[in-house]
């Protein structure tokens, strides 16, 4: 098991989501659903198509192409890019995959694509930002486990292209994509969805 600490000063800055941390899913290409998906938070997009809600619920707003939705998407694309900027505590640089790691409070940077096939350990309370320079992709069952008052809240995955979730994974943290977000079958997110395209789920749970 490989543990990465890296100190963290409140100077060296945080992520914030501004209008778009009340929604569970918020993408300006639209969201689309299958199944029984569960959102605790809003569900917004400033394109036009939101579909497959119902079965699919949301304990929040819909926010379809109106003011707060612009609102909301400006803030996601400024937080994405806020997360994108903030200097690196830890360089991983090529290594592509997150399993067996131990992070704690930190910025870490990943320079191109990243998978997770088990287990990934947060451990302790602060803030987390990890900066991936390709894609995500969770393999099925695959587990963020936050351990010492870790806090789904305080993650953020700032994803340059596509973030990809496996069926039945359980993932904690904001994630912010480049491009789409999928959830696959019964995924289960602690977290919001912010994408820079379109959000697809499938009988998903997200708690924002």
């Amino acid at each position: 098991m490989l543990v990465a600490s890296a100190a963290l000063s409140h100077a060296q800055g945080t992520v914030n989501l501004g209008t778009a941390g009340s929604f569970g899913a918020l993408a300006p290409a639209g969201v689309s659903n299958t199944g029984d998906t569960e959102i605790n938070g809003d569900v917004g997009t400033t394109g036009t198509s939101v579909t497959g809600f119902p079965p699919g619920l949301y304990t929040g707003t819909l926010a379809v192409a109106n003011e707060v939705a612009k609102q909301a998407q400006a803030d996601s694309t400024a937080a994405f890019k806020q997360g994108q900027g903030l200097p690196p505590t830890q360089r991983f640089g090529a290594l592509a995959s997150l399993a067996g790691l131990t992070l704690r409070p930190g910025i870490y940077s990943f320079d191109s694509a990243v998978t997770l096939d088990g287990m990934l350990t947060l451990s302790g309370d602060g803030l987390y930002v990890i900066q991936i320079g390709s894609s995500l992709t969770t393999g099925s069952g695959s587990m963020v486990n936050l351990r010492d008052q870790a806090d789904p809240c305080s993650v953020y995955w700032i994803v340059k292209s596509a973030a990809t979730i496996g069926t039945t994974s359980a993932f904690a943290g904001n994630i912010l994509a480049g491009t789409d977000i999928t959830l696959n079958t019964a995924a289960e997110v602690q977290g919001g969805l912010y994408a820079g395209s379109a959000i697809v789920l499938d009988s998903d749970m997200i708690n924002s």
